[in-house]
């Protein structure tokens, strides 16, 4: 579903912890490599004012006809169970602004024991996300 999601969108990628945010970036990295498209990785301050730009949908559009060329954001929240209440406080400042521009919002989580193995996992998410994306996007 994230492959789906990613294929006619701009992702935006943010991982609250510090492991989560270290595959939040090398996620993007291989989303822009191996798609050639544009993918930001950052923190919520960097990300709000990209959601907050984000133009309306227009439910009417034809994306074969109308502009196809235009992606709109969608926000992939890297989670891997942090529970510290300034990452939690930033996720949901997030998921709000994503909601009141209409910007969809994807959740990908870790449920691994170790730290280390929450960052694989999420890194493995995120990787073969954007292989799948590849392969989808191939020329007629």
């Amino acid at each position: 579903m994230l492959a789906i999601s990613l294929a006619d969108a701009s992702p935006l990628i943010w991982g609250g912890s510090v492991l989560a945010a270290r595959a939040a970036r090398r996620v993007a990295e291989s989303i822009r490599r191996t798609s050639g498209r544009t993918a930001l990785a950052g923190d919520a301050e960097h990300l709000l004012p990209v959601i907050e730009a984000a133009r309306p949908r227009n439910v009417f559009a034809d994306p074969f006809a109308d502009d196809a060329g235009e992606r709109r954001p969608v926000l992939v929240l890297l989670d891997d169970g942090a529970d510290d209440p300034v990452v939690h406080h930033q996720r949901l400042r997030l998921e709000e602004a994503a909601r009141g521009h209409d910007v969809r919002v994807e959740h990908v989580a870790s449920e691994a024991a170790e730290d280390v193995g929450r960052y694989a996992s999420l890194l493995l998410h995120g990787t073969y996300a954007a292989e799948y994306l590849r392969l989808g996007l191939v020329a007629d």
